[in-house]
């Protein structure tokens, strides 16, 4: 497989085209989902778009704030390199900023946002594994999880929850999205960093309990306004 590809008097990566064609994929499923309101999917789409553009941005270009020296030595490697996973940090604080500012300029309600973001995300999710195993001879078993695990997830959403769906419903979609993603990295050549767990493994492991606790928190809540 071709690692760069030369565009006119552009090299572009491989990898970015990937990117690109699984944002595209992403967004073109958020308006199909969403074409029964024209008015709201607009914004909808527009905030979804702006956070995923952002979030790439941020996260591509981060690489200049975290490894200074390197970019001015070398302005190429800034389309060749990312800011790893504090870039990703990075990336979903500042995109989380930008949709709560969004949501409150426009008024939209936050479980239509969720529920477009989420199937958008998972969309986009399926397809870059699915490159990734179509094109790349490495990891294999691990992309075409990661892609079973996307399609799964997306139909739990597509056939059991919508608009309205109250938040249980969306913390046990994401309880067992990162049960299967802990499962799913085993497959993945990563070093073991603790209790013979990735640092990528140990974060969805974090997340899980959180969500766990989460939906104990709100069963109880349930609870005691029943009584």
């Amino acid at each position: 497989m071709v690692d760069v590809i030369q565009l006119g008097p552009f090299q572009v990566k491989t990898s970015v085209l990937i990117y690109v064609l699984s944002g595209l994929v992403g967004y073109l499923v958020i308006r199909l989902r969403g074409k029964d309101n024209k008015d709201q999917i607009q914004a909808i789409t527009e905030i979804v778009s702006g956070m995923a553009l952002l979030a790439f941005v941020l996260w591509k270009f981060s690489y200049v704030l975290f490894h200074p020296l390197k970019a001015v030595e070398n302005p190429l490697s800034i389309l060749y390199f990312s800011g790893g996973s504090r870039g990703m940090v990075l990336a979903g604080v500042g995109a989380a900023l930008y949709v709560w500012v969004q949501l409150r300029k426009r008024q939209i309600p936050l479980n239509k946002v969720i529920y477009l973001t989420s199937i958008g995300l998972l969309a986009a999710w399926g397809t870059f594994h699915v490159q990734h195993l179509v094109l790349y001879e490495e990891n294999d078993l691990y992309h075409l999880l990661q892609s079973i695990l996307s399609g799964v997830c997306y139909l739990w959403i597509h056939n059991s929850i919508s608009y309205n769906t109250r938040r249980n419903g969306w913390i046990q979609l994401l309880l067992w999205f990162n049960i299967g993603q802990i499962f799913v990295l085993f497959f993945k050549d990563s070093a073991a960093y603790m209790i013979g767990l990735s640092k990528e493994q140990l974060l969805y492991l974090l997340l899980g309990i959180s969500c766990l606790l989460a939906d104990l928190i709100l069963e109880k809540l349930k609870y005691f306004k029943e009584t």
